[in-house]
């Protein structure tokens, strides 16, 4: 009492208090003894070295007397403070560090601050100074210290010691965290307090923008937050805490345990606070694929759209649940899931909401993108609440943005389907923002292909083919080709392009369209490919399928045969024999180009007969192959020299076969009687023709009697009269029964 003062300075003294504690009565005078021996490094030595001492100490702090439990382990923190050897040696000796763990998780909530700052202090100078391997701890001391933390966040001592050994901890037992972090969320959907259930109360806002809380199973009101809801929104920032303490890189994390979250967006959707953490958990847990496509396959998942409806307003949050819906719309559960044309509603009402945010814009639109990929009913969907109106306006917002135009470009490519009223009406609407993106971006090859493609789906409808060639879209396409000469795929889906627009079915656009073409060097780029890559087959073959939608017109076919395209066409014939697909093709365009006299003259003198010929005979029992072959031998026999080489080379007999082996065939017919008529006006190839072909001829005229055909019967007698020129030939038909 008043200045004098006992110290303890023995170690007998020390065992004798330790002796006396076991009265009940002197406890608290026993530990007010010892703490004067921790005064001092040679105090705190004795306590140490003592046998009993440190155990009787320890045992305070499992005890229901908190006033003893907080003396014990203010002796002990002095102790751990001085570090000495015998000290540190003793502590691990009796797994002391984590005795004071479990006093923590006993106590919590109930602890004073000085109790928690000296045994916080405890934990900390141990692992510091022995390292946590030999302080006996394991991974369940990480939640202990974590909930510490998070129960008493105005104690900036208590947080920053629990942070320390937080650290320490994670890195001794990686993946602890994400252990832990597993825990909190399997937890969460069945949080629960004394006296109800922590998931009832929700924080809501009225129309007047005041904030009160709701119980959903009770129906009560309250302007003051309620305790559960305060534990509901602990645990939830406790799991946002842990999930940003991974920087959050979730991939190691079991994806069942995520699935507790969505009960969450269910109950709370309207309720910012919560919904706000859990969407942040959700955006970082679905970089990992595997959780992605689990939560995309729960039944109820679909209401996160409508808790970004309720929330609408909060661009954070907003971004937090589109980052979800992106990963979660490339899955075709997800897609079904979302098949209502209220949720993609909400989708595009928050993109047009928040318009000038440029990475929200491109999160729905990917989520839009991916929903109507080969999903008609989200097609429809997409066009019923104006989604191109929506993309309209963001290329428009953005127009110097590249990365918005191509996910405004990803989901245009998606939702043009088979509709060409859908087509014409995009076209009008998001054609010159397109070809303005178009033109502006064209030099990035990844986005050159994604706008000729989808420009390529609206370029089978007519009238959006002229919409876009009006537009200058030959030119960009040109332009683009020729910064991408050295990229094969970007250069064959741009001349797909350039093909259908020379395809148009309607005769007035298809000559516009044309027109630009040959204009806007769609032809000459095309030429140009063809000569650059001669021995690239698919190269060659879409190269053949444009020059074949433009050679029906004149101007175009002129072009053709001043450079000498004839010479390449029956090369690729001779020495491509094995890629059946390009020498069809080839044959094809040979069909309408020699209706042009120009292109019969050189196919004459470069001896395509015979190169036809011999292909024919090659494939012979292609249907459709020797019938372009007839229609390019039909169009070419007029010309003296191509007749002379089916005499001389005795090719007429091979051409008067295919009456027979394709009797049925009315065009094969029509394309050997008409060569046969042409042929027949020099007397040598018209007896051949008689005496090879009569038989054939009549065959076949009963077969047109049969099916009323006149036109056929019609060549037919025309033939006929032209081989009744010749005497011989006369008698060749009546012995045949030609007359009758």
């Amino acid at each position: 009492s008043g200045e004098a003062a006992l110290y303890v300075t023995t170690a007998e003294q020390a065992a004798a208090l330790i002796a006396a504690s076991r009265l009940q009565s002197v406890q608290d005078d026993v530990l007010a003894l010892l703490e004067t021996a921790s005064y001092t490094s040679d105090g705190c030595l004795i306590l140490a070295s003592t046998p009993g001492v440190m155990e009787a100490l320890l045992g305070k702090l499992k005890g229901e007397d908190s006033v003893l439990a907080g003396s014990a382990v203010a002796i002990i923190a002095k102790m751990v403070s001085h570090n000495d050897p015998t000290i540190n040696g003793r502590m691990m000796e009796l797994k002391a560090v984590g005795m004071v763990v479990d006093a923590l998780k006993d106590r919590a909530g109930e602890a004073d601050d000085l109790f928690l700052q000296n045994a916080c202090y405890v934990l900390s100078g141990m692992i510091n100074t022995v390292g946590v391997e030999n302080t006996g701890l394991d991974k369940a001391a990480m939640r202990v210290v974590q909930d510490i933390s998070f129960a008493y966040p105005d104690n900036e001592y208590v947080v920053s010691q629990c942070n320390d050994v937080m650290h320490h901890l994670g890195e001794t037992f990686a993946g602890s965290t994400e252990a832990l972090l597993e825990d909190r969320l399997r937890g969460l959907a069945n949080l629960s307090v004394e006296g109800g259930n922590a998931l009832e109360w929700q924080c809501v806002t009225s129309e007047d923008g005041q904030v009160y809380y709701y119980n959903a199973v009770t129906g009560e009101t309250s302007w003051e937050q309620p305790q559960m809801h305060v534990n509901l929104m602990q645990e939830v920032e406790t799991v946002m805490d842990l999930v940003t303490g991974l920087d959050g890189e979730l991939g190691e994390i079991d994806p069942l345990s995520t699935i507790s979250l969505l009960p969450l967006i269910t109950s709370h959707a309207r309720d910012k606070g919560v919904v706000s953490k859990v969407c942040g958990v959700l955006a970082a847990a679905c970089k990992n694929g595997n959780v992605s496509q689990l939560l995309a396959e729960q039944d109820r998942i679909g209401d996160i759209v409508s808790a970004m409806q309720y929330n609408m307003n909060d661009e954070s949050l907003v971004l937090e649940i589109t980052s979800v819906l992106t990963n979660l719309s490339e899955f075709d559960k997800f897609k079904v899931t979302l098949s209502s044309t209220e949720y993609i509603k909400v989708i595009n009402d928050t993109c047009w909401t928040h318009i000038n945010n440029k990475d929200l814009v491109i999160r729905c639109f990917m989520t839009l993108g991916n929903l109507a990929f080969n999903n008609l009913p989200n097609i429809s969907s997409c066009y019923e609440v104006e989604v191109p109106s929506t993309i309209e306006k963001a290329m428009q917002t953005h127009i110097e943005l590249e990365d918005v135009h191509e996910a405004a470009i990803f989901v245009l490519g998606n939702i043009l389907a088979d509709d060409d009223e859908q087509k014409r009406m995009v076209s009008l609407m998001v054609g010159d923002e397109l070809l303005l993106a178009f033109d502006r971006f064209k030099t990035n090859v990844d986005f050159f292909l994604k706008v000729t493609r989808c420009l390529g789906s609206l370029s089978l409808v007519d009238e959006c083919v002229l919409n876009m060639c009006t537009r200058n879209s030959v030119w960009i396409t040109v332009s683009g080709m020729k910064a991408h000469m050295e990229n094969t795929e970007a250069l064959k889906v741009a001349i797909e392009l350039l093909s259908n627009f020379a395809a148009c079915e309607d005769d007035d656009m298809d000559a516009q369209c044309t027109q630009f073409l040959l204009d806007q060097g769609g032809l000459e780029i095309v030429l140009e490919c063809m000569t650059k890559f001669d021995t690239d087959t698919s190269m060659l073959l879409v190269c053949f399928e444009a020059l074949y939608n433009l050679a029906d017109d004149d101007a175009a076919a002129a072009k053709l045969n001043e450079a000498g395209v004839i010479k390449q066409t029956l090369f690729a014939v001779q020495n491509f024999d094995y890629e059946r697909r390009l020498v069809s093709q080839v044959i094809r365009f040979l069909s309408v180009l020699t209706y042009h006299e120009s292109a019969v003259s050189q196919f004459a003198t470069l001896g395509g007969m015979q190169i036809i010929c011999q292909a024919m005979h090659t494939r012979v029992d292609d249907e459709e192959f020797v019938q372009d072959c007839m229609l390019t031998i039909s169009n070419a026999v007029p010309n003296p020299d191509n007749q002379a080489s089916l005499f001389e080379n005795n090719l007429v007999p091979q051409l008067l076969q295919l009456l027979t082996f394709y009797s049925e065939n009315e065009d094969i017919a029509k394309y050997v009687i008409i060569s046969s008529i042409r042929l027949s006006t020099n007397d040598a190839v018209s007896t051949v023709i008689a005496e090879e072909g009569m038989r054939s001829f009549m065959k076949a005229s009963t077969g047109f009697v049969e099916t009323d055909n006149a036109p056929l019967l019609s060549l037919l007698f025309e033939l006929l009269g032209q081989l009744a020129f010749l005497k011989k030939n006369i008698q060749v038909i009546v012995q045949h029964s030609g007359i009758n």
